[in-house]
């Protein structure tokens, strides 16, 4: 996955998985800057493996067309819990721009992922899940709490 947000986010690869990227520290992610990076997590066998993500964004980059997080092109994820919102919360342009985009074989995601996003902004949920193929269905609360209508908000987001 690739961040652009600012804050210390905790991710548990499961199974044996190795967190590597820019700022990491065995599990912990600290970030004091809003370039994008990119993370990955590493694993000794294959297979499926549930990946668990916690933390508190504290800064936004103001570069349009940057996402706070993206998962963008990732073919193996299948579904994806929790909420998005609870660690990125506010609003800011592009917030989640592209962040699931292409990603083919995602099947589910929950009403509340994006619980807590508030406000709008001109491209935050822009392409959000352009061409995830697998994904049949969205859950009819998803946006709830999200406002106004800003320019390219919601523009191809499905």
């Amino acid at each position: 996955f690739k961040m652009s947000a600012k804050g210390i986010f905790y991710v548990d690869c499961g199974d044996d998985g190795t967190l590597d990227g820019k700022d990491v520290s065995g599990n912990t992610i600290t970030r004091n800057d809003t370039t994008n990076a990119k993370y990955t997590c590493t694993y000794p066998t294959a297979g499926t493996h549930k990946i668990l993500f916690a933390g508190d964004a504290t800064g936004y980059t103001s570069s349009s067309y940057t996402a706070a997080i993206s998962f963008s092109g990732n073919t193996d994820i299948k579904t994806v819990d929790g909420s998005l919102g609870a660690i990125f919360s506010g609003s800011t342009d592009s917030m989640f721009y592209y962040t699931f985009e292409d990603c083919t074989s995602l099947e589910s995601i929950p009403e509340n992922l994006f619980a807590g996003v508030s406000g709008s902004a001109a491209r935050m949920f822009d392409n959000t899940f352009a061409y995830c193929t697998s994904l049949t269905s969205i859950p009819e609360h998803l946006f709830a709490g999200v406002s106004g209508s800003a320019s390219h908000m919601f523009h191809y987001t499905l």
